[in-house]
């Protein structure tokens, strides 16, 4: 058989290669389910908010009516094939990454990981996907909040942003610092523009994702510790998703602010100008549909990332 020579050698790829897989194509259906609404959170982020409210659900389903109705069905996808490539590299990397991270620090225990190991190592996960995120995020964030004749696809947006953003700004930024760029930092090449608000939203959030989802799984399981349902998974995912999204999202509405912007702004200077011009509620616009689309954009994930982990463990043992 085509696996008989990588199952007696123990091949160091088979569970890299199953987390890859398992997480992109987890990362591909669950950006499917929450695109639409992950355009309305961004564009409630970007705009100016009515009072000074973090905005109401009612506000989304207005927002979203006003979008189709002036723009049509297709403004709700727009600048989806950037972030869908990109999170499904995301979750591949993601997930591939926070199973060698915990071989590395923990070994190959047989035991159960603890609640803070699991975070631990989603930390770290967190960290390194950052710098894939943040390129990424910044293409869509620009194509969400722009109309039709700003940009004519996700490939003119992408070389709009390399051409103000680029290499050579960042070579700028290291180098001198003078009246033409005042407030110019590391963050004006577009490749890493936005990313430390990234991290912070980043590196807490993937810990409390992947602790969550080990924890409520658990719990859901019961004594049952070698099996677990299909709604055991579904459930488990949301209330991750839930988290992640609950606990940093002013970090979120900051990267928004700071990578949607068209000069180049500190992330400090950008949450300084929120609190004061809009308090505690500016860092929640856009909150309820983010609610709303993490729900069971997360649920979709862990259930498809479970279902093809199975799969391809199965076939490759």
């Amino acid at each position: 058989m085509l696996y008989d020579t990588a199952s007696t050698t123990k091949a160091w790829w088979r569970d890299p290669a199953v987390e890859f897989a398992a997480g992109s194509l987890g990362g591909f259906c669950a950006k499917f389910v929450e695109f639409p609404l992950d355009t309305v959170k961004v564009q409630l982020q970007t705009q100016a908010p009515r009072g000074g409210r973090g905005g109401s659900s009612l506000d989304a389903f207005h927002h979203i009516q006003s979008l189709v109705v002036r723009e049509g069905p297709a403004v709700l996808y727009r600048g989806l094939p950037m972030p869908l490539v990109g999170t499904m590299v995301e979750m591949a990397c993601l997930f591939a990454t926070f199973g060698q991270v915990k071989s590395l620090l923990f070994g190959r225990r047989t035991e159960p990981l603890t609640t803070w190991e699991i975070a631990s190592a989603g930390g770290v996960s967190g960290c390194f996907i950052s710098f894939i995120l943040t390129p990424i995020e910044l293409i869509k964030c620009r194509m969400q909040v722009t109309t039709k004749a700003r940009y004519k696809n996700t490939g003119d947006c992408i070389a709009q942003a390399f051409q103000r953003d680029g290499l050579r700004g960042f070579r700028t930024s290291i180098h001198r610092r003078d009246a033409q760029f005042p407030r110019f930092s590391t963050c004006g090449c577009f490749l890493v523009k936005g990313i430390v608000p990234t991290m912070w939203r980043e590196i807490p959030g993937t810990a409390s994702w992947f602790a969550t989802y080990h924890v409520s799984l658990d719990y859901l399981r019961g004594d049952k510790a070698d099996k677990k349902s299909d709604w055991d998974v579904i459930a488990a995912g949301a209330l991750s998703g839930i988290a992640y999204n609950g606990a940093f999202y002013p970090a979120d509405t900051v990267k928004s602010l700071v990578q949607t912007h068209p000069t180049h702004r500190r992330s400090m200077d950008v949450v300084k100008e929120v609190y004061a011009l809009h308090g505690v509620g500016g860092f929640y616009r856009g909150f309820p549909p983010t609610i709303l689309r993490a729900i069971p954009a997360n649920a979709v994930l862990f259930y498809t990332y479970e279902e093809v982990r199975d799969f391809l463990s199965h076939v490759f043992q």
